[in-house]
Order: structure tokens, then C-alpha cells, then sequence
């Protein structure tokens, strides 16, 4: 379970991975086919030209610190599989039972909303410069630009609480990230940081993991600050259901990490303290 994400997504050279020759022999390396895979998928998918929100990329997946939901008996692993990668490399049709739930979603909404054909192939479609579907992308772009003016919401003493789990390979964390970025930078520090709690979980993905199911009452956590006072700041701890039962971890700041302190049960949250990268 990575702590820091950042750091490791910065350092973390996956080409020492690779296989001799660059051919697939076997789980124990990679080849040059898994390792273009796998930098694609961390990499930036930089746009042709932006779209209405101004966006002008999609930040990548933390795929090098996310477990993928191989190799366990979890009965977890299925749904965790369905919501990651998948089993099997995307098709078309798609297949219900292999394909991983973002290319049923992808499948669906190119096929019906953006092309309008229900025959067309969405692995043919070009991602960083839409093709011949560039006008109606940028059409229906304008039905989803994410609103990071929350002045007025701020100035009435509205609280948001955020959690996300920095293994989630379906809405990638690094898209929230930025978007706390863009609160940040719209309502200045001092409010943003009166208003807002962003935490990540490392092992979490997206609603269910293997590595580490969070329980936790963020609506308990509001409540009190909200009705109370009480800012949860790094006060909140989250409980893993399934990697480790009975785990704890403190919940961070976003950017900061739980670091562990070097004595005490690495299970129990106060065996760790939140720390910048």
C-alpha cells in the first residue's frame, strides 16, 4: 500500500521491469507491448485543443500504486476487476462478462451519444483529437464543465467534505486533485481552506478494494463540523473491511500522506503521521 503516490509516481521506472529482448516470457517480467500499456496509462492524454471547461488534457491513472484485483481469492476481486482494467483486453461488441466497466460505459456513450451509430467501434475513436467527431465533443462539452466558483456557497459557511482513493482506476483521483486545485485558486487559500477537506486513501479504488475498504462516517464528520465546529482537519481516521481487517489509517490533507513513524503496530493509525511529499 504506497503512502505516497506522488513521489512514486515520479520515481518509480517501470522499464526495469522489462523482459530480455523486450519479448513476453512469462508473469515475471514485462514486455515492450505491457510497458507502452502501462506509461500510457499513467501519461497525460494531452487534447488537440481544449474543451469548453478549458481542460487540455486528462491527467493519467496512478496505475504503477494501484493493485489490480489479480491474483487474490478476495470475493472482492470480481467487482474490483469489473471496475478496473478488466480480465480482458477491450472488444467490440463488448463483452458483459470480461470487459471492465469503463469500456462498457465508453462503448455505450460513444456509440449513442457522440457518434449517434450504434455499429461504431469505440477503439477506433482518437481520444487526443476527436477526428471527424470533434464539433459534437466540444458540443457536449459545454454539458460538462466543472464548476470551481463556490464563492457564494463559501461565503454562506457551506462545508465540502471530499475522499477519494488514489488507486481508483475508473475516475482517476488525479482529476479531483485538480479540480481542489481549482477551488483553491478560484476562492484564494484562506477560503478554500475554511470550506474544504480533501483526503486520499492509499489502496482505495473506486467504492470497493481488496488492499483497503474504507469505512468510514464522513457524514458524522460533517455533522460535527458543520453543527459543531469541529474541523476534522487530520483528526479522521478510516478502518479497512477487507485487505487488512480491523487496520486504521489517518486521513490526510490532501497533498500531505500518512507517513509511518518508525515504532508502533504499522495497523494502528497512530503509528503514523501526516507528512508533505
Amino acid at each position: 500500500m504506497v503512502g505516497d503516490v506522488a513521489s512514486c509516481n515520479e520515481r518509480f521506472d517501470v522499464t526495469a521491469l522489462r523482459c530480455a529482448g523486450g519479448e513476453d516470457t512469462g508473469d515475471a517480467c514485462l514486455s515492450d507491448a505491457q510497458i507502452h500499456a502501462l506509461e500510457a496509462i499513467n501519461a497525460p492524454v494531452r487534447l488537440a485543443s481544449p474543451l469548453a471547461s478549458g481542460d487540455t488534457e486528462f491527467a493519467g491513472f496512478n496505475v504503477y500504486s494501484a493493485a489490480q484485483g489479480v491474483g487474490t481469492d478476495s470475493p472482492l476481486e470480481p467487482h474490483v476487476q469489473s471496475v478496473d482494467l478488466g480480465s480482458r483486453a477491450p472488444t467490440f461488441p463488448v463483452d458483459p462478462l470480461t470487459s471492465s466497466f469503463a469500456a462498457a460505459l465508453v462503448d455505450s456513450f460513444m456509440r449513442h451519444v457522440v457518434v449517434r451509430d450504434p455499429s461504431f467501434d469505440y477503439r477506433t475513436f482518437d481520444a487526443r483529437t476527436f477526428g471527424p467527431h470533434a464539433a459534437r465533443v466540444q458540443e457536449l462539452s459545454l454539458l460538462d464543465v466543472g464548476d470551481a466558483d463556490m464563492g457564494g456557497f463559501a461565503a454562506r459557511g457551506g462545508k465540502l467534505l471530499l475522499l477519494h482513493g488514489t488507486g481508483d482506476m475508473l475516475t482517476s483521483p488525479r482529476t479531483t486533485e485538480r479540480y481542489v486545485e481549482g477551488l483553491e485558486a478560484s476562492l484564494g487559500a484562506t477560503a478554500a481552506g475554511a470550506m474544504l477537506r480533501y483526503y486520499e486513501v492509499p489502496g482505495f479504488q473506486h467504492a470497493v478494494s481488496t488492499v483497503f475498504q474504507v469505512s468510514w462516517d464522513g457524514l458524522g464528520a460533517l455533522e460535527r463540523w458543520v453543527e459543531a465546529g469541529e474541523d476534522p482537519g487530520d483528526a479522521e481516521v478510516v478502518t479497512d473491511l477487507a485487505g487488512v481487517p480491523g487496520r486504521t489509517r489517518p486521513l490526510c490533507r490532501y497533498p500531505t500522506f500518512a507517513r509511518y513513524r518508525g515504532t508502533g503496530d504499522p495497523d494502528d493509525a497512530a503509528s503514523f503521521a501526516c507528512a508533505a511529499p
